[in-house]
Order: structure tokens, then sequence, then C-alpha cells
């Protein structure tokens, strides 16, 4: 048995075997077994065993007994144990069935929501609960012979019942009415006997599902048209035979309903909402918030206007913008959903020589607007104080006398695509010593610097855009962890990034464009790490580090720099692997005891400037790799460098493809190309030195 039904709120395909396993004279054991798919993925199974009696008077008495399995579109399963009694005769039919829920509850983010009702604060749905309950209905046949139809052939039936499904774990019960009509035509194909086509039509309504109409229809096969038996003519067999072969009736699927409502708590912060305060122009928010205490949401809505003037947090708080949303974790089921609050966005106003928001431990800033005054220099937008636990989230913040955010010493911040724009005398975003922070997107621009950090911090700074700043992109002083990631550095006025000594920083997938002095400057005893990184338009260099550092540098790119690609001082570990580099000045410039690992890299000097030069006590190994060069040498070395190149090409119109600037360099190589048209002379100021560097095309040098 096979069909498609199509209704008001969902379609489904089935396919059902009904099959007999011991049949007497009056008696029979049969096995019903269906599958059922629903859209958005649903499924379900069902397998039961059952045994009708044919009774004298026209009455089939039955009952049966089984298990169903539902895959939700939530990705839950569930199993229910089912099973019902019946009553079928040629005119009348009654049944009754119960299901029971064996599965447990299970989380459902997609059914549910955050709501704030009457001051407090609910997750509704978190679960998706399985019901247990009973459904029936009583049907009866409609005579067609006035139609001139064989009643032998045709038969009408219309029902009516009901069902009630419940759990205490429910929002509320399931209950309603259904009614429905069958045409069954039996015998429909001539040359397949026993077969059935069902046209029929369904509806139910009830408070959680809302109303439903569906039609569809079925198709019987017997099993004997794939084998070698014979099957019997059903319209040849008496109408109590008939219903003996009827498959069983009984709930479409499983029924499931969201959870009653829980209390919850912010997602990022772990703080339970206890309540929630409504805060405006009117109340402003320090007074409410210290009346509230810990534990609350403030819903700020600016429909009546800015809040003007300096507002505080309390410790364990949240303050959300109307309109603005959060994620909220249900207590009970651990389910995670939106809450959106009511009202407008705010406008937090303050032209007093002052922060205009302070937070406290444990609060979370969502869905704001912050300005100040550019002239007052306390006017800081948001500040943070010390030993914090705080998250900023899409907050936008302009036109402040200080630093946009500021936070000062041992807190942990998560700024989630944060804003701030025009804080002229100061950082966008500032922090102290001995923070944790995350900067997650957002957009800093017309800043002092975009981010400053100062001691021992541990950074990570994912998908930002740092814009149009008076000093630096990002500066960083001593002993930080930073991490930089998919950010953009545009039109900055000094350094990309500047940092001092002993920080690790790791820069992948960024991009820094007209940049006014170096893409990335450090001083000593660093350990930079950079990545898929691109850099243009610069007025100095790619990377300039001082003395100490380690520099590993993999598949990255520059163009269009007006100094070099790298600037290399004294006493540095330096490994570039892959990518291509082009400066005007020096494209590789590196001055004493360096170690220089250059490894399928393309490096190119336009500006009449070295391709690599470097000076005394260097180790260079470049492998695999070309130097390109207009003017000046493709390669030069002052004193007593040890330097291998294997397997590289030199391009261009150098003065010289090769030269020594001193004596001392201990030179081996081979398999390198020569594609140079030096105007002065192949290798040049040869020295004292000891081996050469070998081409294909048989010369050396020296």
């Amino acid at each position: 048995l096979g069909g498609a039904i199509g209704g008001t709120n969902e379609d489904r395909a089935e396919a059902a075997v009904f099959l007999p396993i011991v049949q007497g004279e009056k008696g029979l054991f049969f096995v019903d077994a269906r599958g059922k798919l629903f859209e958005e993925q649903v499924s379900e199974i069902s397998a039961a065993v059952g045994y009708r009696q044919m009774l004298p008077g026209g009455w089939n008495l039955g009952a049966w007994a089984g298990a169903d399995r539902r895959d939700t579109s939530q990705d839950n399963i569930f199993w229910t144990a089912s099973g019902g009694v019946e009553a079928l005769s040629d005119r009348f039919d009654a049944r009754l069935n119960g299901y029971l829920a064996i599965s447990d509850p299970k989380g459902s983010p997609g059914l549910a929501s955050g709501v704030i009702e009457g001051g407090q604060v609910y997750l509704l749905g978190g679960q998706e609960v399985p019901l247990s309950g009973v459904d029936g209905e009583v049907g009866i046949r409609i005579p067609l012979e006035g139609l001139g139809l064989d009643a032998q052939r045709h038969a009408l039936r219309t029902y009516a019942g009901g069902f009630y499904f419940d759990d205490k774990d429910a929002v509320e019960k399931v209950a309603g009415p259904k009614a429905r009509i069958e045409w069954r035509i039996n015998d429909v194909l001539d040359s397949i006997p026993g077969s059935l086509l069902a046209l029929e039509t369904e509806w139910r309504s009830d408070s959680v599902r809302g109303g439903n109409v569906e039609a569809g229809l079925r198709f019987r096969l017997p099993f004997s048209m794939f084998g070698s038996g014979n099957a019997d003519r059903a319209s040849d067999k008496t109408d109590q035979w008939r219903r003996m072969m009827d498959g069983l009736e009984r709930d479409i699927d499983i029924v499931t309903a969201p959870s009653e409502r829980e209390n919850v708590e912010d997602l990022l912060t772990g703080v339970d909402f206890d309540r929630a305060v409504d805060v405006n122009s009117a109340t402003g928010v320090t007074t409410p918030a210290a009346a509230a205490g810990s534990n609350t949401l403030l819903v700020a809505d600016g429909s009546g206007g800015a809040i003007d003037g300096p507002q505080t947090l309390q410790a364990s708080q949240t303050l959300l913008g109307g309109g603005g949303s959060i994620q909220v974790r249900g207590l009970r089921s651990g389910t995670v959903a939106t809450l959106t609050a009511p009202g407008q966005t705010p406008t937090f106003t303050n032209a007093l020589n002052t922060p205009t928001v302070t937070l406290a431990d444990r609060t979370h800033l969502a869905g704001v607007r912050v300005t100040g005054n550019t002239v007052n220099f306390a006017n800081t937008g948001v500040r943070i104080g010390s030993d914090q636990f705080v998250v900023l989230q899409n907050v936008d913040i302009a036109n402040v006398g200080l630093e946009g955010v500021l936070g000062i010493n041992r807190n942990t911040a998560r700024l989630i695509n944060v804003n701030v724009s025009n804080t002229p005398n100061a950082p966008s975003v500032a922090f102290i010593n001995d923070n944790t922070v995350s900067v997650e997107g957002g957009v800093f621009d017309r800043g002092l610097f975009g981010l400053f950090f100062n001691n021992r911090n541990t950074i990570n700074v994912t998908d930002a855009t740092i814009s149009n700043t008076i000093i630096d992109g990002i500066n960083i002083n001593s002993r930080n962890g930073i991490a930089i990631s998919g950010t953009t550095f545009s039109t900055i006025g000094v350094d990309g990034v500047a940092f001092n000594n002993q920080n690790t920083l790791s820069v992948t997938d960024s991009t820094f464009t007209n940049v006014g002095a170096d893409a990335l400057f450090g001083n000593d005893n660093n350990v930079i790490t950079i990545t898929g990184v691109s850099a243009s338009n610069t007025g100095q260099d790619f990377v300039d580090v001082a003395d100490f550092n380690t520099v590993t540098v993999t598949n990255s790119m520059t163009s269009n720099l007006a100094g070099r690609s790298f600037n290399i001082d004294d006493d540095n570990v330096v490994s570039v692997t892959g990518g291509q580099y082009s400066s005007v000045l020096e494209a590789f410039d590196a001055d004493d005891r360096n170690t220089i690992t250059l490894t399928n890299v393309a490096l190119t000097s336009t500006g009449g400037q070295e391709g690599i030069d470097i000076s005394d006590n260097n180790t260079l190994v470049v492998t695999g790799s070309s130097v390109t060069v207009a003017g000046n040498r493709a390669l030069e070395f002052t004193n007593n460098n040890n330097v291998t190149i294997n397997l590289s090409t030199l391009n261009g119109t150098p003065t010289n493809t090769v030269a020594y600037d001193g004596t001392g360099n201990v030179v081996s190589g081979s398999g390198n190309v020569d594609n140079t048209t030096p105007t002065v002379a192949f290798c040049s100021n040869l020295g004292v030195q000891t081996g050469s560097i070998g081409f294909t095309n048989g010369t050396t040098c020296p």
C-alpha cells in the first residue's frame, strides 16, 4: 500500500504493508508496518502486530500493539509504544487507540524563543516534548446504490472523532476534534484482483498545531501479483471478509509539542535573569539599575528620546537596547534561543567630562548607541574598570573625547560587532595591563589609534576593519600575545601594527592598504607569524623589525611598497615560505648576524635597489625562489656571510647579478637560472670569498 497526502500544514508520502501471518476460518493474526516521509526531512516508521476475529452478526473485533519512531525537524528521535482496539462491520466502525511516549524531551533550538512577560524573562519551547495520549473515531458507511454504483466495489465512509495528547513538560495539551471521509474502490485494476484505490480527506484542529485539512489517495496491491499465487477478487467476497483486510487506522505521527516556559541565563555572561526592568530617557539607567540589583535584564527603549548623562550598571546585569537581540539559554533544557527586546534602539548621550557608560563585573551591553563630546578629554564612551568580565555586542560608539572603549587591568572582555568612530584624542579601543580581550568584527575608524594594548594582555582580533587612524592601526607595548585574522587595515597614519618588546604576534588572512609607514613594525625579542597577508601602497616596509626577533612568513604578498618588503636589523631568525613580494627599495634587506631562510618566494625590487642585500655575519639559504631587479644588484653580500643559493632564478637588468661588497663570505649552491642582463658585470667585487654559486648556463660567482 502506498500513497501521497497533501495538507494545509504539511505534505507527506507513505508506504505500508499489511501482512497476514496466521489466518483461520474466523481469525487473523497480522503485521501492519508503515513508513512516512514528511516535509523538512521529518520521517516516521511504525510497526504493529494485531489480531482480528470474525463474529456472528457481521462484526469483526480486533486489537493491536506496536511501536513508533519519529525523526523530527530538530534532529531528535522519539519512540512511543502504541496499541488499540477496533470494531468493524459492513456499516459501522469504532476505534480507540492509545500512545505512550517512552522518550524524554530533547533540545529544540529551532522551536525555542526568548520572551519578556510580566517583568520576567523566559524561554518557550526549549525542548521538543513527545506526548502520550489517545485518539478515537466512529464511522458509518454511506449508501451508494442510489448513484448506480456497485456496492461490492465502492464504499463511501465518513468518520468523526477526536484526540487528546499531553505531557507535564509540554507548554499545553494537544487536543481537538477530527473528521474524515474515505471512498474505496475495490478491484480497481481488473487485471490485478485485490487491488484497491482509496480517496480520502481529513480535517483536524487543535490549539497547538492549528487547523489542518489534507487530502490524498492510497493504492493497494496484493502480494500475489509478485508471486505465482492467484488473488481473490475483493468484490467477490463478503463485506465482513473485506473488513478483515483493512489496514490499521491510527494517528499519522508521534505528536510532539514545545516545552513549557523556563527561566534563562545570558548565554555570554552566564547571568541568570530573575527580573526584567524597563529603562528609558525619563528613568535613565543608573537609578533603576541600582534598585534592581544583580541578575537583572535592563531593557532600554529609545523611542522617548536619548538617554542623557553618565550611566552606570551594577554587577551581573545585561542592558539590551530596544530592537536588539541577545542569546539566552534555558536553565532546564540548556537550549539556546534569541531574545529580542521591544522598542527602539536607544542612544546614550553625554556632554560631560566623564565616561558615558560604566560597566561592572559580569555585565553585557548590547544593541545601543553611545555618543559623547570630542572636546572633553575624560569623555570615554564605555569604561571598564578592573577585574571584570564584560561583553559588548552590537554597540555603536561615536564622537567621544577619549577612548571609545577603555579597560583598565585584569579584565576579560568580548567586543562583538562593536563600531567606534571619531575618537581623535585617543584609541578607538584601549586596554591597559593583564587583560584578555576578544575583538570579533566591528569597524574602528578615525581614532588616534585603532586598538591599543599596554602590557601582558592576551588579545584576539578577528574580522575587524581598522581605518583612517591618526597614528597606528594596532599599537601594543610589551609581553602581549595577540592573534589577528581576517582583518582589514586601510588608510593608517603610521604603522598598521606596531609592537614593542617580547610580544607573540600572529597575523593571518589580513590586508594592509594605504599605510603611512610599515605594515608591521616591531622592536626586540618578538615572535611574529604572518600567513596569507597582503600589503600594498605603504609608505615604507611590509615587515620592519629590530633585534632578536623570530619571524615566520608564509604565502603572503606585497605590492607598490615605497620601502622594502623585508627590513631586518640584527640577530633575528627569519623564515619566508611562498608568496610574492614587490617593493620600490630592496625586496629583502638585512643587517648583521641574522639567520634567514627563503623558500619558494618571489622577490622584486622595482626602484633600482637590490633584490637581496645582507650585511655581515648572516646565514642565508635561498631555495626555489626568484629575484627580479631593475638596476643595482640582484644579490649583494658584505662580510663574513654564509650563503647557499639553490634552484633559484635571477631576473631583470641589474648592474651586477651577484656582488660582494666585502670579504670572508662562504657561498655555495647550484641549479640556479640566470635570466639577467647585467649593465656592468655578472659577478663583481670578488674580493676574498670561499666557494661559488653555480648556474645552469655553466657560469659561477665567484
